[in-house]
């Protein structure tokens, strides 16, 4: 055992939903800067009434996707933090499963805008990949 892992807290399996946490801590500021970075999206989507408003308007729908996707990909990121926080209570570490598809997310995130918040996404999956290999070593 490191040092370093010592001084982090990572001395053997934690049940503190670390990973879990950045991710929903990712989610809900990604939820949160919707109205702030896509007003304009958000409050056409609410002036057409909410219900089929994205595609309603065929001039409007560029506007509205901009926003509401940047909306949906929040609520998706918090259910995906949820699932992740309850799998890493449950085993101690995130699932390798879980971090191999936020690799990927992160990769392909990085591919389509590579200065974006999936730079976040990568680094809490890399530490999602070190806290397993550092507990793989104190078992």
């Amino acid at each position: 055992m490191s040092a370093m892992s010592v001084a982090l807290g990572i001395t053997g399996r934690s049940r503190a939903p670390v990973i879990g946490t950045a991710l929903g801590s990712v989610a809900v500021l990604h939820l949160a800067l919707a109205p702030v970075l896509y007003d304009k999206s958000i409050q056409s989507i609410f002036s057409a009434g909410v219900l089929g408003s994205i595609d309603a308007d065929p001039a409007m729908t560029d506007l509205r996707s901009a926003g509401g996707w940047y909306w949906m990909a929040g609520i998706s990121l918090l259910v995906i933090a949820v699932l992740v926080g309850q799998a890493e209570r449950r085993e101690g570490v995130v699932p390798a499963a879980a971090v191999v598809a936020l690799l990927v997310l992160s990769a392909f995130g990085l591919l389509l805008m590579p200065v974006s918040g999936f730079l976040i996404i990568l680094a809490i999956a890399g530490y999602g990949l070190y806290r397993r290999r550092v507990s793989s070593q104190c078992t």
